[in-house]
């Protein structure tokens, strides 16, 4: 099915022969059969492919005051009409917001087993707490954990075994599957800075040591980790640390990534061979805040900097080098990289002034913003009610977060409208816009009950439910000529409609524009009285003026200037107000009963359809479009005030 914004599957439920209703095939009457809509219920809706066809005019601004600007555009046509709002990002599905006994600095989520589906705890940690939340029907707080909940947690994941290893400033904690906890604990007067933690593997940094880290692995006899008899040394103070994902047939990371304070980015061996060996550096232009390595079709490796640059390099799987780096700016924040799991793939959550995700579509790399707040933390999430989510925290909030759409470049907010919108202007103020709708051969819902009412074919009282929803059965058809028009302000940031004003008399908006007369602002609207389209002509036309009015939130109407021909086009020029009739210019001053016309001239000789100010001397050229000669560039002299064909 096609609708108006987009296309619509359906699936087959039943037949329809499941209900009591009582249907009629008889074919040898004339009497027109009656019946009563209802909802849906032989078809159920699968999927629908969300389209902006037809756009009928756009504009770019940044009234969210976002990173970057939104486009608003006035899209499709009668009752499924609709203002909508395109962002540069992923859509994310907000599923729950928990507020927390304080301002969170990094959350984890664990699983016992390996073969477990789902997460079973959510880890929370403060500047001097750790809190552990059961995953269930019922987010709850745990107390037998085993993880130490008086200190601040560095890393946490699942050890082989059904264990926990828990880093915090203090020490490193093995917390087994039989609740017994094995503890190291670094030198005296030292803290972990840092530390990297995988099922079999962990490297902790100790802060100012010059480089030093020390590196565990797990005991396959005992089942506790073990600390390697050589430290890693690196020469500069770490500031974040990464295990590379384990291949198959490994049982352990081959790699592990540094950041230093020297602004590089080193990575180390693992393997047994050349265990903490040095392999490859990268400068990097500030230090860098957080490390992550990925496998996205090649082994990658993400920097994220202090100075809120993006660093992504590919590691070669066998020697460790480093090779193709590339850097993106992502706001003016250090950024933190999560790793989470996207369709399968792993995938790198950057957080920075606005949140991002680096993920793999078709087999490249993508970095595209997320259209949602900015995030402190986030962290891979899987529940029953969320196959593929992420547990974030902004500010003392913790929010659970879905990307249903991983692969779309924008998203799109629809505000709907209820006649074919022609075309919109913007209160930079007020941020309200105002929107003319116009349409042919069909009635408001609000006209076609008042018809039924005057008819006596209903009451009153059933006006409101008389009429199908239009946006569902489409408007209410009326005869040829006829026309339903009306001009709307609306809030974008709410989707109200501050004010309707429906115009009659049989008049439709054509034209819109906003013209600044003596230093204020009005709206002007074109309107066309008894329009034909073909032959094309009109019985009256007239020019509509209004101010704003209680803030920019309503229109006031000032006064109607009556025009012998349809002003399809409206443009402010020089201070004045510039309409096109038929193949004509005409300026207009603002007058106190009415418009007040200053010159004309005849420059086209059918009808212009569109005129646009030139970029260089839009006092002076404008460019206008006519419906059967194309474009041609009209020049202006402010001493005869003229306009001429160049």
């Amino acid at each position: 099915m096609e609708s108006g914004s987009g296309h619509q599957l359906f699936q087959f439920e039943n037949l329809g022969d499941e209900g009591g209703e009582c249907f009629s095939t008889d074919t040898e009457h004339d009497s027109v059969p009656e019946f009563s809509a209802h909802e849906l219920s032989s078809l159920a809706l699968v999927d629908e492919i969300e389209s902006l066809s037809p756009v009928i005019r756009s504009q770019v601004h940044n009234l969210a005051d976002e990173e970057a600007p939104q486009i608003y555009a006035v899209c499709g046509r009668g009752a499924r009409s609709a203002l909508r709002i395109v962002r540069h990002g992923l859509e994310v599905s907000e599923m729950a917001v928990s507020e927390l006994p304080g301002t969170p600095r990094a959350v984890w989520t664990v699983r016992r087993r390996e073969s477990d589906s789902c997460d079973e705890y959510i880890v929370v940690s403060f500047v001097d707490a750790t809190l552990v939340l059961s995953v269930g029907e019922e987010v709850e707080e745990v107390k037998d954990s085993g993880l130490l909940a008086t200190a601040p947690t560095l890393a946490l994941h699942r050890v082989d075994g059904g264990g926990l290893v828990q880093v915090t400033p203090r020490a490193v904690r093995h917390v087994m599957a039989d609740g017994r906890v094995s503890e190291w604990q670094p030198p005296q007067g030292r803290e972990i800075a840092c530390a990297a933690v995988n099922a079999r593997q962990a490297v902790v940094a100790l802060a100012r040591s010059g480089g030093h880290a020390i590196y565990f692995e797990l005991h396959d006899q005992l089942g506790v980790l073990r600390e390697h008899e050589q430290a890693l040394h690196v020469g500069s103070d770490i500031t974040s640390l990464a295990l590379a994902p384990v291949d198959a047939g490994r049982v352990g990371a081959a790699f592990v990534a540094v950041g230093c304070e020297d602004q590089t980015v080193r990575v180390f061996a693992l393997d047994a061979a050349r265990c903490l060996e040095p392999l490859s550096v990268q400068a990097v232009a500030d230090s860098p805040h957080s490390v992550a390595m990925v496998q996205q079709g090649v082994l990658t490796l993400y920097a994220g900097l202090r100075n809120g640059l993006l660093v992504r390099a590919n590691v070669d799987a066998v020697s460790g080098e480093l090779s193709a780096p590339r850097t993106r700016f992502l706001g003016a924040r250090p950024v933190q990289l999560c790793v989470a799991t996207v369709r399968g793939t792993p995938a790198v959550v950057a957080l920075a002034t606005a949140p991002w995700l680096c993920h793999v579509v078709q087999g490249r790399v993508r970095v595209t913003p997320l259209s949602y707040d900015a995030l402190d933390y986030a962290a891979g999430f899987t529940s029953d009610q969320c196959a593929e989510g992420l547990v974030c925290i902004a500010s003392n909030t913790l929010r659970i977060l879905s990307i249903d759409r991983p692969d779309a470049i924008f998203n799109h907010a629809a505000i709907p409208l209820s006649l074919t919108p022609r075309d919109f202007v913007l209160n930079a103020t007020s941020r309200h816009f105002a929107v003319i709708e116009t349409e042919h051969a069909h009635l408001t819902s609000a006209q076609a009950a008042r018809e039924l009412v005057a008819r006596g074919d209903i009451n009153e009282s059933e006006a409101e439910t008389a009429i199908l929803p239009p946006e569902q059965f489409g408007l209410v058809r009326s005869e040829r000529g006829r026309w339903a028009s009306l001009i709307r302000v609306l809030d974008p940031f709410t989707g109200d409609s501050t004010q309707i004003i429906e115009l009659e008399d049989n008049f439709a908006a054509v034209s819109l524009a906003q013209v600044e007369f003596g230093g204020e602002t009005f709206v002007v609207v074109g309107c066309a009285r008894g329009m034909t389209l073909s032959p094309r002509g009109c019985q009256a036309g007239a020019i509509s003026t209004y101010r704003w009015a209680e803030e920019g939130t309503r229109l006031e109407l000032v006064h109607a200037t009556p025009v012998d021909d349809i002003p399809q086009c409206l443009l402010p020029f020089n201070g004045l107000l510039l309409v096109s009739l038929g193949g004509t210019l005409r300026l207009y001053d603002m007058g106190i009963r009415q418009l007040l016309k200053k010159t004309q001239s005849s420059v086209s000789p059918h009808v212009i359809t569109m005129m646009r100010p030139h970029p260089q001397l839009p006092n002076q050229r404008l460019f206008i479009a006519d419906v059967q000669e194309s474009i041609r560039l009209v020049a202006y002299s402010p001493d005869t005030h003229v306009f001429r064909t160049v």
